[in-house]
């Protein structure tokens, strides 16, 4: 009997394991369909670590901050929201970019989702530094995208206990060999896809891109590693404005105000000439802010 029992367990066990290693729909994206190349990037290089690309562009920002000057109080932007807003151009512009990858596959994120970082108090040093995510759906105005993040900067100011805070709290009153455990077991459950969309939905790290705008805090831009923890494949990092000497194009040279961006991408996710038509949809709109984004900020990021 208990052989019967036994094997009964064992034949339940593996058809579950099976289930579990067949199993590809996820609630943040859908499996699409890649270039046999492609498709075993993933199976070669495992990690983001290993898969990293790093690049960087110099931004001049003599109309991006004269659309400030002109435009930021009527439509409520500032510098690190048009940043934000021009990255959600590039990725609905070349939507290829906006793919993860998740138990060696390559996925297609559903909407574009942007994490970015931020002082909960504006004038305080020592202040603790926030992470917002948000979501960007199709169709939504660089105006409109101002009112929804300075309504959640607002909320992080308050100093409320966010979901991250909360999730933290719980997860350091377990011993230390208990965390580990959890987030290993975390880490297996997103890779076979059975974490549950509350979840993924409210943590910062499985968004489309992650930005750091250093400038404000008067730091240069350096190269940020990704995250093995979550789906993020980009992470962008905006220096402060400075000065920098440039050909003028006539043979002689010029001082440039502007800003250093910088790029650490996962090169499994897509290859660099395809995501370069993104980045060149992200620098134009900074370039060119109102022609881009419209006199009051009325342009649909997704056009």
């Amino acid at each position: 009997m208990w052989i019967e029992i036994t094997v009964a367990v064992f034949v339940v066990l593996l058809c579950a394991r099976l289930l579990v290693e067949f199993k590809t729909s996820r609630p943040d994206g859908t499996l699409t369909r890649v270039h046999p190349y492609r498709r075993m990037m993933p199976v070669i290089m495992r990690q983001k670590a290993e898969s990293i690309v790093l690049f960087d562009r110099w931004m001049p920002s003599g109309e991006l901050h004269r659309y400030l000057a002109e435009r930021g109080e009527d439509i409520g932007c500032r510098i690190t929201y048009i940043i934000v807003a021009a990255i959600a151009r590039g990725l609905y512009i070349c939507p290829n970019m906006n793919r993860f990858i998740a138990g060696q596959r390559v996925y297609q994120r559903d909407g574009v989702w942007l994490s970015f970082s931020m002082k909960r108090k504006k004038l305080d040093a020592k202040a603790k530094v926030a992470v917002v995510k948000m979501e960007v759906p199709e169709g939504m105005t660089l105006k409109q995208l101002c009112g929804k993040m300075n309504a959640k900067i607002d909320d992080q100011r308050k100093d409320k206990k966010t979901y991250v805070d909360k999730e933290l709290s719980l997860f350091f009153k377990l011993p230390h060999f208990v965390l580990k455990g959890a987030f290993r077991l975390m880490q297996w459950c997103d890779e076979h896809h059975l974490l549950p969309w509350g979840f993924i939905k409210n943590d910062t790290m499985f968004t489309s891109a992650f930005v750091a705008n250093l400038g404000t805090l008067g730091m240069h831009a350096g190269y940020h590693h990704l995250y093995e923890w979550g789906n993020c494949p980009l992470f962008i990092m905006i220096g402060q404005t400075e000065e920098r000497v440039v050909p003028d194009g006539k043979g002689g040279v010029k001082v440039e105000e502007g800003m250093w961006i910088r790029f650490t991408y996962d090169e499994r996710v897509e290859d660099g000439l395809s995501a370069r038509h993104g980045m060149d949809a992200m620098f134009e709109a900074l370039i060119r802010p109102e022609e881009v984004f419209g006199v009051h900020g009325e342009k649909s990021l997704s056009e």
